[in-house]
């Protein structure tokens, strides 16, 4: 990949081929489904949802160094990666991981492009990290009107929604403010 003299990062990503950019998504895919798989054990308190720090980080890298589509692409498989190897997740992450992530890493790359400020950064860092932990959360709830439907109701996937949210938040925040900077 031949580095134009422009320092920004939409520089960079522009130079880079489909085979590159095919590489790219799949080493951010592989990196954050083994790092989330390291974490998978530790379970929010509403038993569903994990603590997943290398989802604040891997792909915010990606995203930073080869653009939306690579980080969005990247962490919506990564994501099912961990899903899949983790019992009883495969199919809340084709509806709820994927998508969440997807959304979360595409707009946050492509929120960054251009010119680095630090101001930019953590702006970012915290709308895209809230906001796509809000849809995948909103989808979360969405797969148990679906799927178990006894257990559900209008009342429990508000307050379920409201409560991952905050949950990988207030956990993803910490990770991404201070480790992807570096």
């Amino acid at each position: 990949m031949t580095m134009p003299k422009n320092n920004s990062s939409s520089a960079r990503q522009l130079s880079m081929s489909i085979s590159q950019k095919v590489a790219a998504t799949a080493l951010c895919a592989t990196l954050y489904g083994a790092a989330g798989y390291l974490t998978s054990f530790i379970q929010s308190p509403w038993g569903f949802g994990q603590f997943r720090p290398a989802a604040a980080v891997v792909p915010a890298i990606f995203a930073i160094l080869f653009g939306p589509w690579v980080a969005g692409v990247g962490a919506a498989i990564g994501s099912q990666i961990t899903d899949t190897l983790t019992p009883g997740y495969f199919l809340s992450g084709i509806i709820a991981g994927m998508p969440g992530n997807f959304i979360g890493f595409y707009l946050y790359g492509w929120l960054l492009r251009g010119k680095f400020t630090w101001r930019r950064f953590v702006l970012t860092t915290v709308f895209t990290l809230f906001f796509a932990n809000l849809v995948t959360a909103a989808l979360v709830a969405v797969y148990y009107a679906l799927f178990i439907p006894v257990l559900f109701n209008p009342m429990w996937g508000a307050a379920l929604t409201i409560g991952l949210t905050a949950y990988w938040f207030i956990t993803m925040v910490p990770f991404a403010l201070t480790i992807d900077p570096v």
